[in-house]
């Protein structure tokens, strides 16, 4: 339960350190004081926790100053706030190390694939996706609000939806354009994609004053989300936990690949949509 307060208590600029610190190496020049900054935070991140301002501030050339607006740039009160969520991050990153020691990955993969695909699909169909497609494509805005290490397959999906005359906008950890979300209205759609249910748990805070229809996609079969979302799809019929998965984390074949499969089976329901009313 710590766990999950404390992540509560994170934001969509915060969600993930890693992340936000990857996202400022990959775009920014390397003589960039944010990218020294984040590249040695990267570099040394086993050590953030018993890292000491000053010998931060040493090692890269520069300021606390400058230290400090740094991290409020990426989303943290202070760099003792940041210091202090580095074991969040960590703990997403062992999930990850988790799934890939499976023994015999390959068969543990193809199988877990099959499954997936077989368990989507039937949800998919279940849950009559019908309304969902018809919202995005009458809806005046739609938003895709997710973490950043999902955000390829939203991307795929707001690229393909152009030939549909429809722009679909992504928000994502590293790019959290609260000012568009601000601006929605009830007759706008906001996407909420959260396989684990963590990110939806850290960002509701943040949704609750949005008055725009709000849905959720999720592995997460957790009641709290029902009071949050005005309508949840499960991308499983499995029954995850909350508790268990903030406990313990969870990387598997839904997490990683789960999204993209999922946005291809929307946008060809979208398409065929589209074309009967064309």
């Amino acid at each position: 339960m710590r766990l999950q307060e404390e992540t509560a208590n994170r934001t969509i600029q915060n969600f993930n350190l890693v992340t936000s610190l990857l996202t400022i190496v990959n775009s920014n020049k390397t003589d960039d004081i944010s990218y020294t900054l984040a590249k040695y935070l990267l570099a040394h991140f086993n050590e953030i926790e018993t890292l000491n301002i000053y010998d931060f501030a040493n090692a890269c050339f520069t300021s606390r100053s400058s230290i400090q607006r740094f991290v409020k740039s990426i989303g943290y009160d202070s760099f003792t706030t940041m210091k202090q969520k580095v074991a969040e991050s960590r703990h997403h990153l062992n999930a990850y190390h988790e799934y890939a020691r499976q023994s015999h990955f390959e068969s543990y993969f193809n199988l877990s694939i099959q499954d997936m695909v077989t368990d989507i699909t039937e949800m998919f169909h279940i849950q009559n996706m019908d309304v969902l497609i018809d919202q995005i494509l009458q809806c005046e805005h739609v938003v895709i609000l997710l973490a950043d290490t999902c955000s390829s397959a939203a991307r795929g999906f707001q690229r393909e939806m152009i030939l549909l005359g429809k722009i679909i906008h992504v928000v994502t950890s590293s790019s959290p354009a609260t000012h568009l979300l601000n601006r929605l209205t009830e007759n706008d759609l906001i996407i909420t994609l959260s396989t684990t249910g963590s990110f939806a748990i850290a960002i509701h805070n943040e949704l609750s004053e949005i008055k725009a229809h709000r849905v959720l996609l999720t592995i997460n079969h957790s009641k709290q989300f029902e009071s949050w979302f005005n309508k949840i799809y499960y991308l499983s019929s499995k029954e995850y936990a909350s508790d268990e998965i903030l406990a313990n984390g969870l990387q598997n074949v839904y997490t990683k690949y789960g999204p993209h499969y999922f946005f291809d089976l929307l946008f060809s329901h979208c398409l065929q949509k589209y074309e009967k009313t064309v």
